[in-house]
């Protein structure tokens, strides 16, 4: 599948594509042939079918907009080897509704964050507090990990779009420091490539890093709110983030909307205010007394109520 991937790039390339753009193709289709491949489905090129792309997106844990580039990058290998459109074929998938985003609120974090294991907490914080993806957390080397920020690998980064500095609170550095001393003190065959987020085998004695997209990571946070009778993502921990930023933690310091599209990486605002901001009944409460304040001094600087 390997060669069946490089094939197809270099075939876009000698058409004209960007570097940037063969670069989002390779990791696009890279994610989608291992959650196939993790999950014992088709990966010949040839072979893929409607089973498959159905998996995929059930599987993706990516908003909807993602979830289809990452389906149409795939769909364009699969026609360069079968002259098949399947993607147009399975069109139907894209006029399906909205799929339900789940959101989560900072009281349901903080259940999740108590009962919480040292490792367990860095992922959530991640999400919560930096907003990183899912395949993010999972690429994180002990090199990345700096003073005060992490170099994060992931879609829509920095000038070549796969790589991005992000600023890191010192609450943040804490968490993983008080992880980092756990992660220490295991012994045995290192497999984990560098990475920050591993898993221990007692059993074997290894160190492993998580498999590329395998999620673990989603099982993890969907465990933690299952215990506190929550229902949790990987993707809620990010909503959560840009929430409580457009807001303010409780409806106070909210940051400016550019500000926040920024820090998600988002290239439009649109996604950032449809897909990621949970409206809260309590700031539409507060807006429109506020509203009504102003409107009252208005009607009473002009002697409208008596």
């Amino acid at each position: 599948m390997t060669n069946q991937i490089e094939d197809y790039l270099t075939h876009l390339t000698n058409t004209g594509r960007r570097p940037s753009t063969i670069r989002t193709y390779r990791s696009q289709i890279n994610i989608c042939i291992d959650i196939l491949r993790e999950a014992g489905m088709e990966t010949d090129a040839r072979s893929i079918g409607e089973d498959e792309i159905y998996f995929l997106i059930r599987t993706l844990d990516t908003g909807e907009a993602t979830t289809r580039d990452y389906i149409t990058s795939l769909g364009g290998m699969l026609e360069f080897y079968t002259g098949i459109s399947l993607v147009k074929r399975m069109r139907i998938l894209w006029n399906r509704p909205v799929r339900h985003r789940v959101f989560i609120t900072t009281d349901d974090f903080i259940r999740m964050y108590s009962i919480a294991d040292d490792r367990e907490k860095v992922i959530l914080v991640l999400g919560a507090f930096m907003g990183l993806r899912r395949n993010e957390m999972q690429s994180i080397t002990l090199q990345d990990i700096r003073r005060d920020h992490i170099i994060i690998h992931g879609k829509g980064h920095g000038k070549d779009g796969l790589v991005y500095e992000q600023p890191m609170p010192a609450e943040v550095r804490q968490i993983i420091d008080r992880y980092l001393v756990w992660r220490r003190s295991l012994t045995g065959t290192d497999r984990s490539e560098g990475r920050l987020l591993v898993w221990y085998d007692k059993t074997h004695g290894r160190i492993n890093r998580f498999a590329d997209r395998s999620g673990r990571f989603t099982d993890i946070v969907k465990n933690l709110g299952e215990r506190v009778g929550v229902t949790a993502t990987c993707h809620s921990l990010r909503r959560l983030f840009c929430t409580n930023l457009y807001y303010g933690i409780d409806g106070e310091g909210g940051a400016d909307l550019v500000i926040v599209r920024d820090l998600m990486r988002h290239a439009s605002v649109d996604t950032t205010l449809d897909c990621y901001i949970n409206v809260k009944d309590q700031e539409k409460e507060r807006t429109l007394r506020q509203f009504g304040a102003k409107m009252g001094v208005l009607l009473n600087m002009n002697k409208c109520i008596t």
